[in-house]
């Protein structure tokens, strides 16, 4: 779920590939206190913010790079809900299934 807030209370006004425009940028309100995954969200908000500011001629290298890191990043993501038993599982490997399809219509 914290994927899909970064994402609603932070997209650029700019569309992407316009090679400018205001990016997401980390902040530390981001923070859950577990090293590994706070690592792996800052990882995902440079690759947002490398998408947002991309000029047109480098936005296929970039989306293909979001969407290795997201591919990584959600079944990692995953692993960790299901060995903590984590309440809300489901509906956050559902965001992350929308995200996914997302990037590959795109």
């Amino acid at each position: 779920m914290e994927d899909m807030r970064l994402s609603q209370e932070h997209s650029s006004p700019g569309a992407v590939g316009e090679g400018g425009g205001n990016a997401m940028a980390w902040s530390d309100r981001y923070l859950l206190g577990h090293g590994d995954m706070d690592g792996t969200h800052r990882e995902f908000v440079a690759c947002v913010a490398a998408l947002q500011t991309a000029k047109d001629v480098d936005l296929a290298g970039c989306l293909a790079a979001f969407e290795a890191h997201a591919v990584e990043h959600f079944e990692q993501e995953r692993r960790w809900m299901d060995s903590t038993g984590f309440p809300a599982a489901q509906c956050h490997v559902d965001e992350h299934t929308a995200v996914r399809i997302g990037v590959l219509t795109a």
